[in-house]
């Protein structure tokens, strides 16, 4: 992608995902129905996808769908995949690895408050997805409209480094010793810049 794509959402889109019952409820229809059947075999997976949700929001666009979407699709698509002919174990791991594949992603995307009549520091008008989740940091800074923008991330950090680096967000202590990552608190990158501009 050699382009910037911007995306503008107003008020009410951003009421209508923030207001959801349960964050899953901001899904596609299809990946609600996949959740529900699959989560059975599992518990960890409707947890995961929870927080996926919790995290990205419907706000980050991914051609005709969500980039949430998107994530959950591919990984309940690896969890189906090996259920049949894997043990349960390795069917949520491979899921789990869909998801922690997937999570750099986000690198490629500016979401930030657009400008209003007032003027908000920088640590509050952008979203920093190291530090906090899309939806906190909305709830936190009280968004009534949001521009997002899709362009290329360019960094010195491999795809792995940035994957550790938001694992701790999505999944909880026991699923990354089960994934072989390092319990959060355990690690660090050296010289990255978690300021994203």
């Amino acid at each position: 992608m050699g382009s910037i794509e911007t995306f503008t959402l107003k008020k009410a889109d951003i009421e209508k995902f923030m207001s959801a019952r349960y964050s899953t409820h901001n899904l596609c229809l299809d990946n609600r129905h996949a959740l529900t059947e699959l989560s059975a075999h599992h518990s960890g997976i409707e947890r995961v996808i929870a927080n996926l949700c919790q995290y990205f929001t419907p706000a980050l666009p991914s051609g005709n769908t969500t980039l949430m979407d998107l994530i959950v699709h591919e990984a309940l698509l690896e969890f189906e995949d090996k259920i049949k002919s894997e043990s349960l174990d390795i069917a949520y791991q491979a899921f789990c690895k869909a998801v922690l594949k997937s999570l750099p992603r986000v690198m490629e995307y500016r979401v930030f408050i657009e400008s209003s009549s007032r003027r908000v520091n920088d640590n509050e008008e952008y979203w920093d997805c190291t530090r906090e989740g899309l939806h906190t940091w909305l709830e936190a800074n009280c968004v009534t409209k949001l521009l997002v923008e899709q362009v290329p991330f360019l960094t010195s950090l491999n795809n792995n480094d940035i994957a550790m680096m938001l694992a701790p967000k999505i999944f909880n202590r026991q699923d990354m010793l089960y994934l072989g990552l390092p319990p959060t608190g355990f690690f660090q990158l050296k010289g990255f810049d978690p300021v994203l501009a």
